[in-house]
């Protein structure tokens, strides 16, 4: 699932011949819509939510302020899987910069039904957009299906850029 039109068209070029792979141009979230996608610096900072009110702490450098934005189709998990028939998926993995949640939303029914074995999410401890959920509630969410966290790995703690101000840098001191 990639919703950024260029990225996707990267995407398809790359993986031009390998028919394993199905690409869909949508983004992840609770049900069937079309959202503004807020674009950054770099692809991997796009997202359906905008950044955190100004008057917050950023918790994101500086030059990484989303500006413009494009409409795109938002697709559930639930949906997506019942057009594919398909009935269980070994691994669910999840980037989604803010937008994990609707897309766990998204997948109440295979939630439901036990049908995801396994959960690779990003989870943050702070904000970096507006009404992005932190861990502990998407762990609640999950917990109401019997999953549990099985372990936090690739903690970032260093400063996201080499200025002094940066707040990443007393995150965890």
């Amino acid at each position: 699932f990639e919703p950024d039109p260029q990225t996707i068209q990267t995407a398809r070029k790359n993986l031009a011949g390998n028919h394993s792979i199905t690409l869909i141009e949508a983004a992840l979230g609770p049900s069937k819509a079309r959202a503004k996608l807020h674009r950054g610096p770099l692809p991997e900072t796009n997202s359906l939510l905008p950044r955190p009110d100004t008057r917050s702490r950023p918790y994101y450098p500086e030059k990484a302020v989303l500006t413009t934005g494009t409409l795109v189709d938002i697709v559930s998990i639930d949906e997506e899987c019942s057009a594919r028939n398909i009935e269980e998926v070994d691994l669910l993995k999840l980037d989604l910069q803010g937008g994990e949640l609707g897309a766990l939303k998204g997948a109440y029914e295979m939630l439901k039904g036990a049908s995801i074995k396994a959960i690779l999410s990003e989870a943050v401890f702070v904000r970096k957009y507006n009404q992005q959920p932190l861990l502990w509630e998407l762990w609640q969410y999950l917990a109401e299906f019997e999953y549990s966290i099985y372990c936090l790995a690739d903690v970032k703690t260093g400063p996201y850029d080499s200025a002094d101000t940066s707040l990443r840098r007393i995150q965890w001191n």
